[in-house]
């Protein structure tokens, strides 16, 4: 399982929210057999609240929070290498 970016909570109270640095851009990686998570590197953009979806072999995320109360109109596009 993989986890692309989303809030940590660490900035759960940071005001003002205009001012708000994002969310972090690192992605994790849950390794089922060992019951064990790990870093998978980092990624172009930080998202929350957007569903992720595998299409034609890519994976895609269709817009989502760059920060809170401000959706993105990106799309981002990647493929997974074969170490995850």
């Amino acid at each position: 399982m993989l986890i692309f970016s989303g809030d940590d909570g660490l900035n759960v109270n940071f005001k003002p929210l205009t001012q708000h640095p994002g969310f972090p851009k690192e992605a994790l990686a849950f390794d089922i057999a060992k019951n064990m998570w790990s870093n998978a590197g980092s990624i172009p953009f930080s998202r929350a609240t957007v569903p992720v979806v595998e299409w034609n072999g890519r994976i895609i995320v269709p817009n989502g929070e760059a920060r809170p109360r401000q959706r993105s109109p990106e799309v981002w596009s990647f493929e997974l290498s074969e170490k995850h």
